[in-house]
């Protein structure tokens, strides 16, 4: 809950309990220190929440506590946002097993990319390696495998036209 909130509800319950008293928003800013805008916005959102029920009867406003079974005691320290129904726990993402491609799935994109780089030699040296690479880490995404082949390619091509890397 915002801090404003709080110590708005506090105030309001250290007044009136479980009853209804009128408070004036001069009291709530002489009070907690919290400007007189800050205070519409908090007990506006508290309304919002059903938490207070403000009324208004003349020039007179009057303030009483819905909820309070769903808070804690005001000398307890509250956590996370309260104004809000709590979240569900996100979902771990199922994390996809990888697949190795064929040596066929591995002509059809080497063809589609237009790639310098042989498909059986890229299949080869992954497959013998049981889809690890040079490091030692699971190939997570064989196409980027080709990609870093291609790149390392087109740098021992120039080399061997006679071109310097620098």
């Amino acid at each position: 809950m915002p801090g404003n909130c709080r110590r708005i509800l506090e105030f309001i319950l250290s007044v009136c309990g479980r009853g209804k008293a009128e408070i004036p928003t001069k009291d709530f800013v002489a009070v907690t220190g919290i400007k007189a805008p800050n205070v519409v916005r908090a007990v506006k959102k508290l309304q919002e929440a059903g938490i207070i029920q403000k009324t208004v009867s003349g020039h007179k406003i009057f303030y009483s506590v819905n909820a309070v079974s769903l808070w804690a005691p005001v000398s307890q320290p509250l956590r996370g946002p309260v104004l809000s129904p709590p979240k569900e726990p996100a979902q771990p993402k199922p994390k996809r097993k990888f697949v190795p491609p064929t040596l066929q799935e591995v002509r059809q994109y080497t063809m589609e990319r237009q790639s310098p780089v042989d498909p059986k030699d890229f299949f080869e040296y992954f497959e013998t390696g049981n889809w690890y690479d040079s490091k030692g880490d699971p190939v997570k995404n064989w196409k980027q495998k080709l990609i870093t082949w291609e790149k390392f390619k087109v740098e021992q091509k120039r080399e061997v036209e006679g071109g310097s890397r620098f």
